[in-house]
């Protein structure tokens, strides 16, 4: 990684947390080279733009997802039945630590953005894309279920991501704890 691509980063785990809360559209340029201790010109020698910000932040994220989210579907240690189910558990453990607040940042940018802009509407969807097929080649190792892998994988994670999108409105655990008593049901058929 080049020191470009570092200082992105920084100024990425910087700001993310803003963009989390209150979406793209409710985010200034001027307030996320503030949160990132840069000057707004600044900004610009890192990303070209607040859509390129974006879509960089969107690819911070998946990376945080596959070294600490889904590396847990590698571990043959456990059954894939079982690395799907904490995949999902450690999700909410973060859902919790956030007092039901954040969401998914791949989730957020498609129900704000995907209507709106083609080029951060495909990378969320890119990610999301990525999550199902990861959990779908982890189930497809599972024999006893006999489904379509992917499919069950696009089910798990479009009903977890509508799970997070009322959890953010209820601001409690009711709505994953319902997605969690059906994903246990599902994955002992």
């Amino acid at each position: 990684m080049n020191k470009k691509q570092r200082k992105r980063n920084e100024i990425i785990e910087k700001t993310i947390y803003i963009i989390y809360r209150q979406g793209y559209q409710g985010t200034g340029i001027q307030e996320l080279a503030d949160a990132a201790g840069i000057p707004k010109g600044s900004f610009y020698n890192y990303f070209e733009s607040k859509e390129e910000y974006a879509i960089q932040a969107l690819h911070f994220y998946h990376q945080f997802l596959q070294d600490h989210l889904l590396a847990v579907l590698k571990n043959t240690s456990k059954s894939p039945k079982e690395r799907v189910k904490i995949f999902f558990f450690g999700n909410i453990q973060r859902m919790e630590g956030f007092h039901y607040q954040m969401g998914c940042l791949a989730g957020n940018f498609s129900g704000e953005m995907g209507d709106l802009n083609d080029r951060i509407a495909a990378t969320a969807d890119e990610i999301l894309t990525a999550v199902v097929r990861d959990i779908a080649h982890c189930l497809a190792e599972e024999t006893s279920l006999i489904r379509d892998n992917q499919q069950m994988a696009e089910f798990l994670v479009n009903s977890f991501q509508g799970a997070m999108l009322r959890m953010k409105s209820s601001r409690d655990s009711r709505p994953l704890d319902v997605f969690t008593a059906m994903m246990h049901q599902l994955l002992e058929l």
